[in-house]
């Protein structure tokens, strides 16, 4: 295909190939872009089924409007052949990027909240991938996830509202494994490979086997054979993390775990709810496993007491005074040591992790009544023994001031003020020849405060999008692009919504050339790194935390 044209789209090289056909780079000579199309040979047109899938690919991804979900532009037929056109992304997929010891948590938390939040987009447009896995996930040279291949999934009878009465999985000529069932073996759900009737659900626990992969480097189930594979997904629990890779924090092993269950019904019961959790996590404090306390030894016995010469009586004093000062310096150290440690429990409340609880050291009370102070160590004397005289009670230890109880995290929420200016940064060059509904991705340059509350910290997603395209004017393209904003993510799995002009004049959009932009090549319209000012919307409220 190298070198030929179809329509207006020049093919330059292969990228790769799939069950569904081969990949290639080609050219867009209209708008002087790069795409990506993917070629269903004339051998497989025939195929009713396998054309059938290639269209009902191309109609779901084209449904979502999501910066995750790969876009396609159109569906060309020439002859026996037809073409998918689709948005090329420079990168590489996650089964390429998943190394034996498994990604980086950082990464593993970013991608996964990417990919769950595309997911949730598509559950609630009611659209079920069923052949989630690494390979069909794109990660762009600027870690941005983009997810492919729709060419199995299936609309449900009704968008996500809670009640999963969704669609059954189809039972003709599978693509990845010989028999009744469709999907790629490793990735499946347990209700996936039995045939069964499958919901949103189903891609959460295709969700949680990739998460699994990108943690461990290792698959969550395997078998010498497709059928110990499936039996494995139906009935073993998979190997503990610890066993492939180290200080994999409990709470994300708990949000796997939960997308795992083999019962739908023990699963997260949205993604929303699965990218909530691994934001807490991505964004809380420290969830390591805190080490275990070791309660203080019990003091040796203490041999009974011999009665003292007065001088030994006054010089003993003074070393219990001293003693009682140094008990008092250790116990100061160790609560300095442990009081700021955190609490496990308090990053995801929503996995109701309990705290490990420890017994505090008893403290002992002084008798009432004159005591004497005596070590076993002490010398005995040879002298007569002196006349009796009263006991001269010990001085009591001072006990340490009670450690301050650890702060507990607090929630409120805070009004967002209208017409307050954020300043953006562009993520990515945005193409000269866009065209309205692209997707612009910008970046928060400071910290917007209200108060002492951070509501949005600098580096948060801004999402804009393209309103008015690049048009020719005799022969020449045009650059004056319009552009609206969307929304930034914030901490905590909020949004806030966002405008371009300072005050509300029903004007929702402008243009993205800027006075101050430098000159760049024709074929790019903003270059990455040019800076704008957007406005908050009134009438707004997020959720904040605090000590």
């Amino acid at each position: 295909m190298e070198g030929r044209s179809v329509s207006h789209y020049r093919f330059l090289e292969k990228l790769g190939a799939g069950a569904m056909g081969e990949i290639y780079l080609a050219q867009d000579t209209q708008l002087s872009r790069n795409v990506a199309i993917k070629v269903l040979p004339a051998a497989h047109a025939a195929d009713a089924e396998r054309r059938k899938r290639f269209l009902q690919e191309a109609r779901a991804a084209s449904a979502l409007n999501h910066p995750n979900i790969i876009t396609i532009h159109a569906i060309v037929f020439e002859g026996d052949t037809e073409y998918m056109v689709m948005e090329y992304v420079a990168g590489k997929t996650l089964s390429e990027i998943i190394h034996t010891g498994g990604m980086p948590l950082p990464d593993v938390l970013n991608y996964g909240a990417q990919m769950a939040d595309a997911l949730d987009t598509a559950h609630k447009a009611g659209i079920i991938h069923r052949d989630f896995k690494p390979g069909n996930v794109m990660i762009s040279n600027s870690g941005w996830v983009k997810i492919l291949d729709f060419g199995l999934a299936k609309r449900s009878l009704f968008p996500q509202s809670g009640s999963y009465d969704a669609t059954a999985t189809l039972g003709s000529a599978p693509l990845t494994v010989e028999g009744s069932i469709l999907g790629t073996i490793h990735y499946m759900s347990p209700e996936q490979a039995e045939g069964k009737v499958v919901d949103a659900r189903s891609d959460m626990f295709s969700f949680g086997v990739v998460l699994y992969e990108m943690i461990t480097g290792h698959r969550a189930f395997r078998g010498e054979s497709p059928l110990s594979t499936l039996s494995a997904i139906l009935r073993d629990d998979t190997a503990p993390m610890a066993d492939f890779t180290a200080d994999v924090p409990p709470a994300l092993e708990q949000i796997v775990k939960r997308c795992l269950a083999k019962n739908p019904n023990d699963r997260w019961q949205s993604m929303a709810e699965v990218r909530k959790a691994l934001l807490q996590l991505k964004e809380g404090p420290s969830i390591a496993a805190l080490p275990a306390q070791v309660p203080p030894a019990a003091p040796p016995p203490q041999a009974p007491a011999k009665p003292q010469s007065p001088d030994r009586r006054r010089s003993r004093r003074k070393l219990a005074v001293l003693g009682g000062a140094l008990a008092c310096c250790a116990a100061a150290g160790i609560i300095f040591l442990h009081k700021d440690q955190p609490d496990a429990s308090t990053v995801i409340p929503a996995l109701n992790a309990p705290a490990a609880q420890t017994q505090p050291p008893a403290v002992s009370t002084p008798q009432a009544g004159p005591t004497t102070v005596a070590p076993s160590s002490a010398p005995v004397s040879h002298e007569a023994p002196p006349k009796p005289e009263v006991p001269v009670p010990a001085i009591p230890e001072s006990a340490p001031p009670p450690a301050a109880p650890p702060a507990v995290p607090t929630t409120k929420a805070v009004a967002i003020p209208d017409g307050l200016p954020v300043a953006i940064r562009l993520a990515e060059d945005l193409a000269a020849d866009a065209e309205p509904g692209a997707i612009m991705h910008f970046t928060t340059i400071h910290d917007l405060k209200i108060g002492d509350n951070v509501v949005i910290p600098a580096g948060a997603h801004v999402v804009g999008e393209v309103v008015d395209g690049a048009k020719k004017k005799f022969l020449v393209v045009a650059t004056k692009i319009t552009f609206r904003l969307k929304n930034v993510e914030v901490p905590g799995g909020g949004r806030i919504t966002l405008r371009v002009t300072p005050k509300d004049s029903g004007d929702f959009k402008r243009s993205i050339a800027a006075p101050s932009m430098p000159k760049h090549a024709k074929e790019v319209a903003a270059p990455a790194g040019t800076e704008y000012t957007a406005y908050t919307e009134g009438g707004q409220s997020v959720t904040v935390s605090s000590r």
